[in-house]
């Protein structure tokens, strides 16, 4: 499997020995594994906007099948690099991929995983402006580079709803944006209180919830509320953390070049994918409103209140669970 550098500066020998570099910084000492990599790694030397320069890679690729373009560009020229793939036949052969009978996820193929995948999203309404609340950070314009009314949104917050009978009535909120107090990415399900208060507290306590931690660190916590002890029935407020080895995963681009390789599709989107996901969201692109202003270091505009259903409240994350 031949692996092909495209650069507009540098040579080959400079790339094969920035290879090896790399292995032996991730502890990968075998010399000879390391000679056989290297000199599978041809270089095309050109511009992402040449087109000879993907004819020339259409060349050195050979009689490669089904290859793999791994897109290190700025998201401005990334529409003409694919239509450059495409005009010099690089891009042939992508409509069909290899499969590995052996590669399996959970008991399902990939694919049946993907196909129950877009069956979600698929299933995702439409978004309506009353979904949507976009804000801008004080500050933001001030930017260098930044225009000095640009109406560019820093922040978002949407409410999504599932037309399956399992998620009826169940919202999905999102939330994200820049300059917020902490940089964390949360899942957290909030689960609906009992009807009867089993501690006969006045004020109704939080639902238990289940906490996913996705970034900086990898943890599960699940919240619930159980006796505080001594001889008065009261509830306390108590979490059980789970927390992930760091070191010891994988990095994503790893995993998908990895996944790719075996045919395993598991991970990468397809096209009905795309289109579904465009429909959830065309309806609100076009908005020519101002985003509302936030403070740095805030949660975002006060109205970003409006996209929750009555009852329910947003989760404020912390850096660091705190672990008693």
């Amino acid at each position: 499997m031949p692996i092909i550098g495209v650069a507009r500066s540098g040579d080959l020998e400079s790339l094969r020995e920035r290879a090896s570099q790399s292995l032996q910084a991730h502890g990968f000492t075998d010399a000879a594994a390391t000679r056989a990599l290297t000199e599978h790694l041809p270089r095309v030397k050109g511009s992402n906007d040449d087109l000879q320069t993907f004819q020339a890679l259409r060349r050195e690729l050979g009689d490669a099948h089904r290859p793999l373009h791994y897109l290190a560009v700025p998201p401005a020229i990334f529409g003409e690099v694919v239509d450059n793939l495409a005009a010099s036949g690089c891009a042939a052969g992508h409509g069909s991929s290899s499969r590995s009978p052996s590669v399996t996820t959970s008991g399902h193929t990939p694919e049946a995983t993907r196909n129950e995948q877009f069956k979600v999203i698929d299933s995702i309404r439409a978004l309506t402006p009353l979904d949507l609340v976009r804000g801008q950070y004080r500050g933001y314009r001030d930017v260098t580079g930044v225009a000095p009314d640009s109406t560019v949104e820093t922040f978002a917050t949407l409410r999504l709803q599932v037309d399956t009978w399992q998620w009826d009535g169940v919202p999905f909120y999102i939330r994200t944006g820049k300059c917020l107090p902490v940089t964390v990415t949360d899942v957290t399900v909030t689960l609906k209180r009992p009807p009867q208060s089993v501690f006969g507290e006045v004020e109704p306590p939080e639902g238990d919830y289940l906490r996913f931690r996705l970034t900086p660190d990898m943890s599960i916590s699940l919240g619930a509320r159980a006796t505080a002890g001594g001889e008065a029935m009261v509830g306390n407020a108590v979490e059980l953390y789970a927390s992930h080895q760091s070191g010891t995963e994988r990095q994503p681009y790893q995993r998908l070049i990895g996944d790719a390789s075996r045919g395993d599709q598991s991970l990468f989107a397809r096209e009905e994918w795309e289109e579904a996901t465009w429909r959830i969201v065309d309806g609100v692109l076009d908005s020519t409103t101002r985003p509302d202003a936030y403070e740095p270091g805030t949660w975002g505009p006060p109205e970003a209140a409006s996209v929750l259903q009555p009852g329910d409240r947003w989760y404020e994350p912390v850096q660091k669970p705190v672990v008693a």
